[in-house]
């Protein structure tokens, strides 16, 4: 069964408000009591473009996927990927435990990880060559 995961996407963002984050964001007080407190059959796609684009996530993050008992999909399925570990805790409860240093330097690994440029974006930015297979057209 496919399920939300909104509440576990707001507590690793440290929103403790998620009813009044979703109505501030333009989702309905009705709508936004659906999608926290009751297990919706249906969700509508300009909601789901409202969270992604406002807690910085992708669809697949709002969702969590748990397998029937007696329909186990092969260990490849994609839906698998949808699988959360229920023992996982907020980011505020993680940090919460840390040394001012530790934070700091949690900081500074941040800092510096968004500074530098992954290898995705430095293939992307970078010009197609020629195949050097392919004469040249003089």
């Amino acid at each position: 069964m496919i399920t939300l995961n909104i509440t576990e996407v707001f507590n690793a963002r440290g929103i403790d408000k998620g009813y009044n984050f979703m109505i501030k964001h333009g989702i309905s007080p009705g709508s936004a009591k659906t999608l926290l407190h009751k297990a919706p059959r249906t969700i509508r796609l300009d909601h789901i473009e409202i969270l992604c684009k406002n807690l910085v996530c992708e669809p697949s993050d709002l969702f969590t996927y748990t397998p029937d008992k007696n329909n186990n999909l092969p260990g490849t399925h994609p839906l698998n990927k949808l699988i959360r570990n229920k023992e996982e805790a907020s980011l505020k409860q993680t940090i919460s435990h840390l040394s001012y240093r530790e934070l700091l330097e949690i900081k500074n690994f941040i800092n510096t990880q968004k500074s530098t440029p992954s290898v995705a974006s430095t293939e992307e930015e970078q010009p197609e060559t020629q195949n050097k297979n392919q004469p040249t057209k003089t």
